[in-house]
């Protein structure tokens, strides 16, 4: 499953993306309370921000246009990514960012894209992979620890990373606090 991406649009802009109905303001942290100013994220280098069902349209100084955000999200009205987002929801979510936005998928540079394996009926507790997750490997990469990393939701996660990718592994149900039945507590 695709989930998070970053796209640069190219062939977009500010005033193309607004004809289009996206609504942009300034990205804030927020507003000083002794003299009402906008507090500018300085983290961030973009001018301009807009967003759609949770995807965020990001404009820089220079006027490029990208897109961040979790197409799984967007799928589901900008609610959650706790479902399905198979290959059909994949085809509807890119076909409706080309009919409402002008995104054209063969202009579009990917600059980062978040691949999702959702593993369920298992014969053991899903926290056991992350219990024996020690160190990841692979031809002509050297050996790696996992790290354990804080999260602001509950949970155990996991993560490792390379220089054109990283592997993180974590317990959705954890996440989103809710409790997976057994067969036999369903019965």
């Amino acid at each position: 499953m695709v989930d998070y991406i970053v796209l640069y649009l190219a062939y977009l802009s500010k005033e193309i993306l607004k004809a289009k109905g996206v609504e942009f303001n300034i990205p804030t942290k927020g507003i000083n309370p002794d003299t009402g100013e906008l507090i500018k994220d300085e983290r961030f280098n973009y001018k301009w921000e807009g967003e759609s069902k949770n995807l965020k349209f990001l404009i820089d100084t220079k006027g490029k246009v990208f897109l961040k955000g979790s197409l799984h999200v967007f799928w589901n009205n900008g609610k959650h990514n706790y479902n399905d987002f198979n290959l059909t929801a994949l085809k509807q979510v890119i076909n409706e960012l080309r009919s409402n936005f002008g995104i054209i998928p063969e202009k579009t540079t990917i600059r980062h894209v978040e691949i999702g394996l959702n593993i369920d009926d298992l014969p053991f507790k899903t926290g056991e992979i992350n219990k024996n997750l020690l160190f990841h490997s692979g031809k002509g990469i050297e050996l790696n620890r996992f790290k354990d990393i804080q999260h602001s939701t509950e949970g155990d996660f996991k993560t490792i990373k390379r220089s054109n990718y990283s592997i993180k592994s974590y317990d959705k149900a954890i996440e989103l606090g809710v409790k997976i039945l057994s067969e036999d507590e369903m019965n």
